[in-house]
């Protein structure tokens, strides 16, 4: 198993915990690999940007399940709403997202190997990226293991029923977990649903309308949220 392996090279290791479904299972197979004086839980919150069903999802999960583990609550001192407005709409060739709410504060942490959720099946581009289950991580100077490297949504999925794991409830209120709002890649379904809240479609929208670039990547992404804008029912959720 890579955990092993990775215990018996590093001794010591970080597990990144998103509150999504495939960091709880990283989460979970490093609890068993690793002891608590040998495993650290990261995660990070993007400042202004993370839904508060999330963090209450991350916390209770570690406080029921991983409890023995300390648990790194990180996030930056700038809000993603004003950087973007400041900087523009993040993007493939325009990554500042995930440097500065990540990566930037990932380079603090000692030792600097950290095991992610990552799945060859997630993209084409973690297809080519990704293939060895331990890599050097230039980015953060440091090393990612990745025990989920071959699995399907569906492996997730199963592992997560057979050992009878709770699923972050912002799946079912939002379609994503929550840990990012706003983002450029959110399916048309999950904009509208994020959209229902009207705490996230006030704030998203407003600030949309604050980003003046006429690019043709600026214009895509401000009219997939704006023609999503639409009300499905008149619930109001119970987190914003």
């Amino acid at each position: 198993m890579i955990l092993k392996e990775a215990r018996e090279r590093f001794r010591r290791a970080y597990v990144m915990f998103s509150g999504g479904k495939d960091s709880l299972v990283v989460l979970d197979l490093a609890s068993r690999v690793f002891s608590s004086d040998e495993l650290k839980i990261v995660y990070i919150e993007i400042t202004g940007n993370t839904a508060k069903c999330n963090i209450d999802y991350v916390y209770s999960i570690h406080r029921k399940y991983y409890s023995d583990y300390e648990l790194l609550h990180l996030r930056s001192n700038y809000d993603f709403f004003d950087y973007m407005v400041r900087t523009g709409l993040p993007g493939l060739n325009a990554r500042w997202c995930t440097r500065i709410f990540k990566f930037n504060l990932l380079r603090r942490i000692v030792p600097p190997i950290f095991i992610v959720g990552i799945k060859r099946s997630d993209s084409r581009f973690r297809a080519r990226r990704y293939r060895q289950y331990i890599i050097a991580n230039d980015i953060v100077h440091g090393i990612s293991v990745l025990p989920l490297l071959n699995w399907s949504n569906s492996d997730v999925y199963e592992y997560i029923r057979m050992n009878s794991l709770p699923l972050n409830p912002c799946y079912e209120k939002y379609g994503v977990a929550g840990d990012c709002m706003f983002c450029p890649y959110h399916t048309k379904s999950a904009i509208t649903r994020i959209l229902q809240d009207p705490y996230w479609r006030q704030k998203i929208l407003s600030y949309l309308n604050k980003i003046y670039s006429t690019s043709d990547y600026a214009k895509k992404i401000k009219k997939q949220w704006l023609k999503n804008n639409v009300v499905l029912n008149k619930s109001i959720l119970e987190y914003g």
